[in-house]
């Protein structure tokens, strides 16, 4: 580390790649693991617990983006099988005692999950959820995808969820 701290590497079990892309006040982190060629999300408590999850619609991959502990909400993308990306939130299960990670667990089986699918436009487009405030107020990037040509990405700020 640069600024004198300590980096503790982890790798989630059965992976062959492990990327983190969102960390939570409470130190829970979350990100994409490869796991027998296969991209899947996964939530580590600050006790180095994991869980590992998809969203089934998913066919070509999970990838979790951010998290808000606060909401109980990871958000991210999945890839269809026709390549489109959709965004989804995923709301984790509660902590159910005090002092309790949310994730738990070593298993490298995924765990299918209930998502939100979040499409941030009405005609075919690539949509990625990348945050979350503690108000369910969602951001990304979405793009629609042309018959041809390129077209642009633009960013969106979706309101809260209920």
């Amino acid at each position: 580390m640069s600024v004198g701290g300590t980096a503790t590497p982890f790798n989630v079990v059965g992976a062959t790649e492990t990327l983190v892309n969102g960390l939570a006040d409470d130190g829970t982190v979350v990100g994409t693991a490869v796991i027998s060629q296969q991209h899947v999300g996964f939530i580590r408590g600050a006790n180095g617990k994991v869980r590992i999850f998809h969203v089934p619609r998913g066919v070509r991959g999970t990838f979790a983006a951010g998290i808000n502990a606060t909401a109980g909400l990871i958000v991210g993308c999945h890839y269809d099988a026709s390549f489109l990306a959709h965004g989804f939130v995923y709301r984790y299960r509660a902590q159910t005692n005090a002092g309790e990670e949310r994730a738990s667990g070593t298993s490298a089986a995924a765990e299918a999950v209930e998502a939100e699918i979040i499409d941030a436009s009405s005609s075919r487009s690539n949509t990625f959820v990348q945050g979350v405030n503690a108000s369910g107020v969602l951001v990304g990037t979405f793009q629609n995808v042309p018959n041809s040509g390129a077209r642009p990405a633009m960013g969106f700020i979706a309101t809260p969820l209920k």
